[in-house]
């Protein structure tokens, strides 16, 4: 078996379609550094990355290269299975922390079957088919991804890894049996001290994938979060995720409130049916990458208003109270 050791820029997974706004957002970054000085959104950038979005990928790990790329690890009860249309959610108790930090005691496992092909590797699986059973506790390797749109925090799990902490010896990779996929052949014996040993000595470098937003409802929180505060108009809308009910729409810049920024046009990702083509709004913003063409809200609530309405009115008074503050301190 080929095996390529982690490297945080290569090694996840480039498409599922849990992620379809992230991965859309970072087609666009990695593209757009030709464009970036262009006043407009370059066309064939913008049809190329949604084209590419349908494409499941990933660099192959070694189950060394799992534990070390981790946002979290965590034993954990099995609760239950919410199956939605086209994906599912496994619910789990944490009973303790192995790895990383979390606040919550239950945390959700998203689930879609997407076949996976590996660019490095010979050979393909099939995400999203492990099975669980009710009550019993299990070993979690996990990625976090964070967003505004999700309703909570999902976790990705690693390779499908699945550690029965009952008998670790019945731990698979990928769907196959773990011994295949560690770089160590006596793998199954004291499973769980090798885990403790790795992850000690690889501290977490990505605590989660996403893009970063408050928490806070308020509106001067929304504005001072924001990277820009803007007035845009949607002239189209790109793409629309039914899952996280989000759409992709390439605005014009009206106007710049808060910050700085040299584009025209810019993709913004809104909660479905929260906007209209050809209305104005006020955003708060937040840059997914600095040079990036596409923005996230800074806020569930509070951070899209159509212009002239009253919200629309208090995130003009915030913004400004905040440039005057920017303005005193350079002073």
């Amino acid at each position: 078996m080929k095996r390529k050791h982690y490297n945080k820029t290569t090694s996840r997974i480039i498409c599922i379609a849990f992620t379809l706004v992230l991965i859309s957002t970072f087609l666009l970054c990695t593209r757009s550094e030709a464009s970036v000085e262009s006043p407009a959104l370059d066309e064939n950038v913008r049809v190329e990355a949604i084209k590419e979005e349908s494409m499941a990928l990933s660099y192959y790990l070694s189950f060394e290269d799992a534990l070390q790329s981790s946002s979290l690890i965590v034993e954990a009860r099995f609760i239950q299975e919410h199956k939605y249309k086209s994906y599912s959610e496994l619910e789990f108790e944490i009973i303790s922390i192995l790895r990383g930090a979390v606040d919550e005691t239950r945390i959700f496992i998203y689930q879609e079957k997407v076949n996976v092909s590996f660019v490095d590797a010979e050979f393909d699986y099939v995400s999203g088919t492990t099975s669980f059973i009710p009550e019993d506790v299990y070993i979690l390797v996990l990625e976090r991804h964070s967003l505004v749109y999700y309703e909570h925090d999902r976790y990705l799990l690693i390779g499908e890894l699945y550690l029965p902490s009952k008998d670790l010896s019945d731990s698979s990779m990928y769907g196959q049996p773990l011994i295949y996929h560690s770089e160590s052949p006596d793998s199954k014996h004291d499973l769980r001290n090798r885990i403790e040993v790795i992850v000690k000595n690889a501290p977490v470098e990505n605590n989660f994938f996403g893009n970063r937003f408050t928490k806070s409802c308020a509106v001067v929180d929304a504005v001072n979060f924001a990277d820009l505060v803007l007035v845009v108009k949607p002239v189209e809308v790109l793409l629309e995720n039914e899952i996280d009910q989000t759409v992709v729409c390439r605005c014009t810049v009206l106007d710049i409130q808060v910050g700085k920024l040299e584009l025209d046009e810019i993709l913004v990702v809104f909660f479905a049916d929260s906007v209209q083509v050809g209305t104005d709004y006020i955003i708060n913003a937040v840059r997914v990458e600095p040079n990036s063409l596409i923005f996230t809200l800074a806020s569930k609530d509070n951070s899209v208003a159509i212009l002239g309405s009253k919200l629309a009115s208090e995130i003009t008074l915030q913004a400004s109270r905040r440039s005057d503050m920017i303005i005193e301190k350079g002073d």
